[in-house]
This record gives C-alpha cells, sequence and structure tokens, in this order.
C-alpha cells in the first residue's frame, strides 16, 4: 500500500499569526509589547512545529475495501452499467475527524468508472459502518488504481495533513446480463428445454438404453437382429436422449470482431448459462491470430465464474483471427463431439472465405453453429416505407445486396457442413443462445 503524506498550514495557525502581526505593529507604541511579541513568536513556531512533525511521523492510516463482513476484500464485482456502493473501511490514530475522497490514479480507471466528486466526512475505526461511496462502473475490464485522498487536522489543529494512499482492491466490471435474461427466459425453446415437462425431442436420441419387445411401430432399422435370433422373437433397441452434452464458445477478439466484442462477449456469457441451465457442460475458448484462452468444458457455478473472469479481462488484439489454427487444435484437443458456437465478425467479406475453408475441416467431427452480427443497413430494400431521396434508395440497394450475399454465404457454408446465423445486435446474444438450443432441441449433434 503506497502512502503520500502532506501538510499545509490551517486557519486556526494563521489566525495566530495575524494576531501576532497585529501586537508587533503596537511595537513601537510599547516596547514591552515587541519583546512579548518576539517571545510569543518564538513559542508559536516551536509548538507548530513540533505539532507539524508529530502529525507527520504519526503511523499512517490504513484504508481498505470492504466486503459485507467488514473483512479487506481484493476484488470488487460490478456489473457495467449499475450504480454500486463501495465501502471503506479506515483505521488511524490520531483525531477521529476528517474528510475522504476517492481518487483514480491512472486514466483507465477514471474513464471506466465514475467516482464520486465531492469528499465525505469520515470516522475512522476498523470495527464501524464504514464510509460508503456510491460509483457507477461505465464498461467492463478489470481494473487497479484506486486510491483515497485523506484530510485531517493535527492534534492541536495548527496543519492540516493530507495523504494519498492506494488501496488494494482490483474493481471486476462483468457485463449486464439482465436485458439478454429477460429475453431467453421469454423463449419458447428455453422454456421447452428447461421446464419441468419437457416437450418430446425431435430425433431418436443417440445414447443406447435397453432392449424389449417389438411393438408396432417401431422402426425395422431400431430391431436388434442378433437379440431376436437368440430370443426368437423381435426385439428393439430403445435409445435415451443425451441429456448431457458439450458446447464449446469460440470468441474472437481480434481488431475485425472489435466494433462488436461487448455483444459478443455477453452472447458468450448468456449461451453458457443457457447451457448450465438445460444440463450441458461448456467450455469457452478465445483467439485472434492465435489461442489466446482455453477452458475445458465443465459445470458448476465456479466454472462459470472462471469463464466470466475470462471474459472481463479480454481486450482486443491487432490482426485478424488465424481459423486454420483454431480449427486445428479444435479437431486435436477435443475428441469428443460438441456443440462449437463460433462468436466472429464473419460479414467481414475478408474473413468469409478464410472460415468456410478451416471449419470445413472440423464440420465432420463437430456441429459448428456460426454467429455474427448483422450490419445496421443489411435489410430488404422494400420494406414498408418508401425511402425519401435517391440517395437514400441508393443506400437502401446497397443494404439489400449486402443482407443478400450474407444469405447466399449461409448457404455455402451449410454445404460445407455449418450452420450460419446473422442477427442484430439487440437481438444477437439471444439469437446465439436459440441456435445451440434448436440444435438440442432437435438432437442434431
Amino acid at each position: 500500500m503506497s502512502v503520500k503524506i502532506a501538510a499545509s498550514p490551517a486557519a486556526r495557525l494563521g489566525w495566530m499569526l495575524a494576531a501576532l502581526g497585529a501586537v508587533a505593529l503596537l511595537a513601537p507604541l510599547r516596547p514591552e509589547l515587541g519583546t512579548a511579541a518576539a517571545l510569543a513568536a518564538a513559542a508559536l513556531i516551536a509548538l507548530a512545529a513540533a505539532d507539524g512533525w508529530t502529525a507527520l511521523r504519526a503511523p499512517a492510516a490504513r484504508v481498505w475495501v470492504a466486503d459485507a463482513d467488514g473483512r479487506p476484500a481484493t476484488h470488487l464485482a460490478l456489473i457495467a452499467g449499475r450504480e454500486a456502493d463501495l465501502r471503506l473501511q479506515i483505521a488511524t490514530q490520531g483525531p477521529a475527524r476528517g474528510r475522504l475522497a476517492l481518487l483514480a490514479s491512472n486514466p483507465d480507471l477514471a474513464a471506466a468508472v465514475r467516482l464520486p466528486e465531492q469528499p465525505v466526512p469520515f470516522e475512522p475505526g476498523s470495527a464501524g459502518p464504514g464510509t460508503h461511496f456510491r460509483i457507477e462502473p461505465r464498461r467492463r475490464g478489470r481494473f487497479h488504481g484506486l486510491r483515497c485522498g485523506l484530510e485531517r487536522a493535527s492534534r492541536l489543529g495548527l496543519w492540516r495533513i493530507r495523504s494519498w494512499i492506494g488501496i488494494d482492491c482490483a474493481l471486476v466490471v462483468y457485463p449486464d446480463l439482465a436485458a439478454a435474461r429477460r429475453q431467453l427466459l421469454r423463449s419458447p425453446i428455453y422454456r421447452a428445454l428447461t421446464a419441468a415437462a419437457t416437450v418430446p425431442l425431435a430425433g431418436q436420441g443417440r445414447e443406447f438404453e435397453r432392449l424389449r419387445e417389438y411393438q408396432p411401430g417401431d422402426s425395422y432399422a431400431s430391431i436388434s437382429w442378433k437379440a431376436t435370433a437368440r430370443r426368437a422373437f423381435p426385439v428393439t433397441r430403445v435409445f435415451q436422449w443425451e441429456r448431457q452434452q458439450e458446447l464449446y464458445i469460440l470468441l474472437d477478439h481480434s481488431q475485425s470482431a472489435a466494433p462488436a466484442l461487448e455483444t459478443m462477449i455477453t452472447a458468450a456469457l448468456l449461451a453458457a448459462s443457457a447451457a448450465a441451465e438445460t444440463g450441458d457442460r461448456y467450455g469457452l475458448i478465445t483467439f485472434a491470430d492465435g489461442l489466446t484462452g482455453w477452458l475445458p468444458a465443465s459445470s458448476g457455478a465456479t466454472h462459470f465464474r472462471q469463464c466470466r473472469e475470462h471474459l472481463a479481462r479480454l481486450r482486443t488484439l491487432p490482426g485478424s483471427p488465424d481459423f486454420d489454427r483454431l480449427f486445428s487444435a479444435v479437431r486435436l484437443r477435443l475428441r469428443r463431439r460438441a456443440y462449437l458456437l463460433v462468436l466472429a465478425n464473419l460479414a467481414d467479406r475478408a474473413l468469409a472465405q478464410p472460415f468456410a475453408a478451416a471449419a470445413a475441416l472440423a464440420a465432420p467431427t463437430h456441429l459448428i453453429l456460426a454467429q455474427s452480427v448483422r450490419p445496421e443497413y443489411a435489410k430488404p430494400m422494400f420494406g414498408s416505407d418508401a425511402p425519401p431521396s435517391v440517395d437514400a434508395i441508393y443506400r437502401a440497394l446497397a443494404g439489400d445486396r449486402e443482407l443478400r450475399r450474407l444469405e447466399e454465404l449461409g448457404r455455402e457454408l451449410a454445404r460445407r457442413g455449418v450452420a450460419f446465423r446473422t442477427a442484430p445486435a439487440a437481438r444477437f446474444a439471444l439469437a446465439a443462445s436459440e441456435s445451440y438450443l434448436r440444435a438440442k432441441q432437435e438432437q442434431r449433434l
């Protein structure tokens, strides 16, 4: 914990010096007043020096961010866009009154978290209620550099002692999933898969459960001919649904994905929560011009916190995504067939073809679901309202052609065994989760 201390004269010392100056002005008229003023000035200087030296030599105050139990917290979890309460606990010696301000020691923290501008009074003590500040995180990330400015009077009140104390606590700002979660809870696919009485899933299932006697309506393909020959009557194989499958979220954070990175991170967290609630295991793979993170598929609250912490630290990296290296690693390291939810900017013309060629290598082994943010201008040309001007007509034509190009890209990827969807930014997180849930409902894995 770094501490910087400075002292400045208090108002009390200024008034004392002003009184001595007034007495000194009367010295030509009353010589005895000059002697008394000189002695008083010497005494005041000695007293002020002793008071200031004692205040500066006093042990530094200890300041920490307290959790709900009052213990020091190493990090404080925050949600972007939501105001939160930050509680500072102070233990110090000396006067029990002063003012406390919350400061940012670097521009990154100052831009990411709005701190209160006005100092507040404080009462020191490690067991008290502490001093509370309302802060507002503005963007996702993990930030250090929190400081507090502490101002209090010396013991005799002749000096104002100011301390700048570094606080060993990281502010971790996570994306806000509230709006995306509300959309997901209204999704019929999500409700069907998480309800207590689920609707029958399409398909037959892949995990063998048991043998039973043939019943009218059973498919001939499900008859076990070896068991039929042994028992002398038709026997059918019964399969059960694979209730626990694996989902891997592949997230691009290269420069090409920078405009939609926050949207894709929200989509990744929403898909992870949907997988957990439907009983699947989920993993996270982040990549740019190479692999930057690999969290194997697992489940539980601890695993979700690890994924969320990894995504909170994610930053845009220069360069373009290397899909060849990504899918080569996927083929080597993922032995079990899994859903691969790829979140990348495939609307970029320079990335579509390299992705199609690389994804074709993993498509026979895994089910690839690619999702991209649809550009705002990509929309049908002939909508409900006619374009008001010639320039608007050309913009609408460009948007219509872009939409058709994306549809053609989807058909090309489908021929290579890759499902590709686009969605506007407002519904992208829900669309990505529904893409995975729909594939699970249909047992396409």
